[in-house]
């Protein structure tokens, strides 16, 4: 028996994979997808969706949505804190096995045909296609998608010596009975970054994250910012288990004339929130047209694509880079100048919605840095007080 040649195969189903499935297999075309975890299974990750990701998906994923939010209230190291409301909702929080069983779901009923509990241990390109070698078989394809994650293996062999940057990032989920209805962002117990407790049915997600330098201890970071969380002393504890935040990395190669990568496996991740699922989405929707341009053409190119990564994605993810820069290098400046102006807070927001861009955002706090710079000096006298 002859196994069917497959349109494109997709390694990794979470978002960015089971998207691209979902875009190549409506059009009618063949698509196998394939993951070593049998779904649903957890993951490690904080679960917000910005609520641009609503646009994308519809209602896709709404029946998994676990608590919407439309106010943050951000505090400085446990002892000062502000709330900013915002109109709409900014933000969604999701449980990773539900969210990425329901997109892979989607994908399934367009058409893909998807099997789990099946790791890829070899791939290649071939003379008019991709080959794809599990413990089951070899499968061959035209195109291949690596969505295989921030340790993808298929994201090393495009980049064979470009070193690829990851960020730590350390999550628990903690039992609650005490309901939450917003988000805290913790600025200054983090070196380099932020933490944050997010609110879900009967529990909450809570971590750290460090975007600027190196941390050589993590896990110390993560209970000093616990210890920090009034809504936490009643609750039992969970050991925090770390995983890499894959920000933007600039010059990875992020696909070749049949092979190309889609969220975390690219590095798509921003550097400033650390959101890595709206852009895993949006890659793999991308990634997933141009592929079918390339079927539709009888063609073998997928460099448009990275191309529109270049282009589109690389100088959002370079204006949020600026901003983590100062964010999470001065954060009581930071912290500072936020409280005093909660619009320029909005404009965050607005971001979130996505109603203005990074670069929108940082055109409008440059254009503005006369009327925040009070503020700005305010903070950077506060923190010299206090360090004394």
């Amino acid at each position: 028996m002859i196994a069917p040649r497959y349109d494109a195969i997709i390694v990794g189903l979470g978002p960015a994979g089971s998207s691209a499935a979902y875009e190549i297999a409506r059009a009618g075309r063949r698509v196998l997808g394939l993951d070593g975890h049998v779904f649903p299974r957890y993951k490690t990750c904080g679960g917000g969706l910005s609520a641009r990701v609503d646009g994308l998906l519809g209602p896709a994923h709404r029946n998994v949505v676990e608590q919407t939010i439309s106010a943050i209230t951000f505090v400085y190291c446990g002892k000062e804190s502000f709330t900013v409301e915002g109109r709409d909702p900014v933000a969604s929080f999701v449980m990773r096995d539900r969210f990425d069983a329901a997109l892979a779901d989607r994908a399934a009923q367009a058409g893909a045909h998807l099997r789990y509990g099946e790791p890829v241990l070899h791939f290649e390109e071939i003379s008019d296609g991709v080959r794809v070698r599990t413990a089951a078989g070899a499968y061959d394809g035209s195109f291949l998608v690596g969505a295989d994650g921030a340790r993808s293996r298929i994201a090393r062999r495009l980049n064979p010596r470009h070193p690829l940057r990851g960020v730590y990032a350390l999550e628990a989920e903690i039992a609650t009975s005490d309901p939450a209805d917003g988000v805290v962002l913790e600025m200054g117990a983090v070196p380099g970054g932020y933490g944050w407790v997010f609110p879900k049915r009967g529990r909450l997600s809570v971590g750290v994250g460090g975007f600027q330098g190196a941390e050589p201890r993590p896990k110390a970071r993560y209970e000093r910012f616990v210890s920090l969380q009034p809504a936490l002393r009643r609750c039992a504890r969970s050991t925090p288990l770390g995983h890499p935040i894959p920000v933007y990395t600039k010059g990875v190669c992020v696909a070749s004339s049949r092979i190309g990568l889609v969220g975390d496996a690219a590095h798509l991740a921003d550097p400033f929130f650390g959101e890595g699922i709206y852009y895993g989405i949006v890659s793999g929707r991308r990634l997933g047209q141009t592929i079918l341009q390339q079927l539709d053409q009888g063609s073998a190119d997928l460099l448009p694509y990275a191309r529109w990564v270049k282009t589109e994605l690389a100088p959002e993810f370079e204006a949020a880079e600026r901003l983590a820069s100062y964010a999470y290098t001065y954060p009581r400046l930071w912290y500072e100048g936020m409280r005093a102006h909660p619009d320029v807070i909005r404009w965050f927001y607005d971001v979130l919605r996505g109603k203005i861009s990074f670069q929108d955002l940082w055109t409008r706090l440059i254009r503005n840095a006369l009327r925040l710079a009070p503020a700005a000096l305010a903070g950077r006298a506060a923190a010299l007080f206090s360090s004394r």
